[in-house]
C-alpha cells in the first residue's frame, strides 16, 4: 500500500506550481528589463529621481521593439495614502522622448483597516502604454513622484519591468 502522506505532499505541491506555470506560459515575449531601486528610508522628496536603465538594443539594423512597461511598487502598510502619483519619462541620449504621468491605485477602499500594523510590504504592478524603442539606441527611465507631500514615506521600492512584444 502507499505512503498516502508522501503522495499527499506530492499532489499539494503540483496544486502549488500550477499558478506559476500558467504565469509563465502566458506572458507574452521576453523580458527586456526587470529591476527595482530602493526609495530613501528618511522619505522620498518630489526632486529624487530614480533612474532604469535598459540594456542596450542590437544595432544592427534600423528597426524597432515594441515592448510593454510596467512601473512596480512595494509600499510598506504604513504609506499614508491610497495611490501614488508617478511621472515616468523615457530619456535617450538624454534627451526625454516620453513622459507618462501614471496613477497607481494601491489600496481600495476596503483596505483601511489593520493598514497600520505591521511592515508588511505590499507589490503591486502598474502598466504604461506601449513602447516603440530602436534600435542601436541607450534607453532610461526616469521615474519621480508628483504627491503633494514634500517628503513621502511609506514608499520601499520602485520598479520597472520592460517586456517585449512577441510578434503574432
Amino acid at each position: 500500500m502507499p505512503n498516502l502522506s508522501k503522495i499527499s505532499l506530492w499532489v499539494f505541491c503540483l496544486i502549488m506550481m500550477m499558478p506559476s506555470l500558467l504565469l509563465h506560459s502566458c506572458q507574452d515575449g521576453e523580458v527586456v528589463c526587470h529591476q527595482f531601486q530602493e526609495v530613501p528610508p528618511e522619505g522620498w522628496t518630489p526632486t529624487d529621481t530614480l533612474t532604469f536603465a535598459l540594456p542596450p538594443l542590437p544595432a544592427d539594423d534600423d528597426s524597432c521593439l515594441e515592448v510593454d512597461v510596467f512601473a512596480e511598487t512595494r509600499v510598506l502598510r504604513s504609506y499614508p495614502y491610497r495611490n501614488l502619483t508617478l511621472l515616468v519619462q523615457l530619456t535617450s541620449d538624454s534627451i526625454c522622448e516620453r513622459s507618462d504621468t501614471l496613477r497607481c491605485q494601491l489600496f481600495s477602499q476596503g483596505d483601511d483597516k489593520g493598514r497600520g500594523q505591521g511592515v508588511t510590504r505590499i507589490t503591486s504592478s502598474h502598466p504604461l502604454p506601449s513602447y516603440r524603442l530602436r534600435s542601436g539606441r541607450t534607453y532610461t527611465f526616469r521615474v519621480t513622484h508628483l504627491m503633494n507631500s514634500p517628503l513621502l514615506t511609506g514608499v520601499a521600492h520602485v520598479g520597472m519591468r520592460v517586456v517585449a512584444v512577441s510578434p503574432d
